[in-house]
């Protein structure tokens, strides 16, 4: 009946409201929706855009592998294959020109980590000590120690392991032995401001960091150089005194996350 559908729509009304506040339906807004959606599709290709210039390198970078290994086979690390590049120009394998594009780039790539001359001549002193520490273990000079034979050697002598500690410092001052930043201006500035901090704590002529004087190093000079990524042997980690940890401060102006240590 007419009554009855009359009382049906006001119970309908009234049901409604308690439902959702209000005596009508809310409206949608659409084209507001349509621009939201809009505003994350286009975030979206800019990741995939990100994606894309990301693989494209790293393809770039699996074909550079394939023709230095095409040159001369395996290697340990880069100066191995520049070894192995003037080898094998003296020999005839490959063209000179190759050899003289690869001592560009090895000049360009110095200047971008900030590699200096004081870098260099380091390089030459820490081989020397790394042949005194394997003269101790009863190895040849150009042995390569494994993880074991450094535990072992650590546990049965604590000197030998402040000696490894020392080494493993004058290591990192090296930027090749370090993790670097993808700026050559941070680059450059972080060596700078580590070569000063070294100069601060030197006592001799040395370019080689001793024992005696890392043991001397005031809290706050500590405190910069683990912050510059060296390693910290100063006991300032819970996870050992080996542990290497990456750059905060370059990493940080960059606007990238912290990065979780090393070892």
């Amino acid at each position: 009946s007419i009554i009855a559908r009359t009382q049906a729509r006001a119970w309908g009304k009234e049901w409604l409201a308690r439902r959702v506040g209000t005596e009508h339906l809310p409206k949608v807004d659409y084209r507001a929706m349509i621009e939201e959606q809009a505003a994350m599709n286009a975030e979206m290709d800019k990741v995939h855009q990100r994606y894309q210039e990301l693989l494209a390198k790293c393809l770039e970078t699996v074909e550079e592998d394939l023709a230095k290994h095409a040159n001369v086979g395996e290697y340990r690390d880069a100066g191995e294959y520049r070894l192995k590049m003037q080898l094998a120009k003296l020999i005839g394998m490959v063209d000179s020109s190759e050899v003289d594009k690869l001592e560009a780039e090895e000049a360009t790539h110095q200047a971008r980590l900030g590699i200096t001359d004081t870098t260099l001549s380091r390089r030459q002193l820490i081989h020397q000590e790394y042949e005194k520490l394997c003269a101790q273990l009863g190895l040849p000079p150009d042995a390569i120690m494994d993880t074991k034979e450094i535990r072992r050697a650590c546990k049965n002598d604590p000197e030998f392991q402040r000696q490894l500690e020392v080494l493993a410092f004058n290591l990192a001052l090296d930027p090749e032995n370090r993790m670097v930043a993808d700026n050559d201006a941070i680059n450059a500035e972080t060596q700078a401001q580590l070569e000063e901090l070294v100069a601060s704590i030197q006592t001799d002529d040395n370019l080689l960091i001793s024992r005696e004087e890392l043991d001397s190093v005031p809290q706050q000079t500590i405190t910069k150089l683990i912050t510059l990524g060296m390693p910290d042997i100063f006991g300032e980690s819970r996870r050992g005194s080996l542990m290497v940890r990456r750059p905060s401060q370059p990493f940080y102006e960059q606007g990238l996350p912290q990065q979780k240590p090393l070892l």
